[in-house]
């Protein structure tokens, strides 16, 4: 029979074991558009990362110079090098250090140099991937650049939990009716809808079809006369990868015509 202190160890190594299974897979980490030409942070999977356009290409690396330990986010990009603020070492899109000012030109060791993440900019976010070899291809959102769907990005915002929670969270079809009453759900109609479960790929994808009640909130986003609005008929379908995220895909669909889908990022998991 297990103890008590067992249970309490698994869930322990359990969430060690969730992150490491992770790194094999894309992650968003940015928004496109926030990724200028100066480097940008970020964290995922509890890592902190920098990630910067370099030549042509996206780069992501630890953002940590391997002289001082000063994050290289504070640097800026020269043509395709990364300069760090601290002491002006500079690194290629490699991360192999490529200069050391105050070494007149002297040799650079060759343990000067920074991993490098896979990287990829596609449907307006920055993807990252922890290991050189991702285990699946980036996910598909051929809605993105569909002339008949209107991307609205959401900001990015925390989630104080782990990841897998969130995920949960997501696909919890039960708890609309108590927490978004009068938006997303009726607590006079709490019962889940009948929905699709299935796989395609590797991925695990969900859909269900739900009532929205009326809400002040949809005819100001919407700007939908009142006078026409009664319920929100939306049909909801999370694109899931089987190793719990990939993207989300949360389309609604109003009066059978003019489909709005929204897609969001979280930053910052820990």
């Amino acid at each position: 029979m297990m103890e008590d202190q067992d249970l309490v160890a698994l869930d322990a190594t359990g969430e060690e074991i969730l992150y490491r299974a992770m790194r094999g897979y894309w992650q968003p980490a940015l928004y496109a558009k926030d990724l200028t030409d100066k480097p940008q942070p970020a964290v995922v999977l509890g890592e902190r990362l920098v990630i910067a356009r370099m030549g042509g290409e996206v780069a992501a690396f630890p953002d940590l110079c391997v002289h001082r330990g000063a994050a290289l986010s504070l640097g800026w990009v020269e043509g395709d090098q990364l300069r760090c603020a601290f002491h002006g070492w500079t690194y290629g899109k490699d991360g192999v250090c490529t200069s050391i000012p105050v070494r007149f030109g002297m040799r650079i060791p060759p343990r000067a140099r920074i991993p490098r993440y896979s990287a990829a900019e596609k449907n307006g976010l920055i993807w990252v991937c922890l290991e050189n070899e991702p285990k699946h291809p980036l996910p598909e959102f051929p809605e993105f650049n569909d002339p008949a769907f209107r991307p609205v990005p959401t900001p990015a915002y925390d989630w104080d939990c782990h990841f897998a929670r969130r995920v949960e969270n997501y696909v919890d079809f039960a708890h609309f009716a108590w927490v978004h009453d009068g938006i997303l759900g009726d607590r006079n109609h709490p019962e889940v809808p009948d929905h699709e479960v299935w796989r395609e790929g590797a991925e695990l994808r969900t859909a269900v079809d739900t009532e929205e009640p009326t809400a002040a909130l949809h005819r100001e986003l919407w700007v939908v006369p009142a006078e026409k609005y009664r319920s929100l008929r939306r049909r909801d379908t999370l694109q899931r990868a089987m190793q719990l995220l990939v993207a989300d895909r949360v389309c609604a669909r109003l009066f059978g015509k003019g489909i709005f889908p929204r897609y969001g990022i979280a930053q910052g998991w820990s």
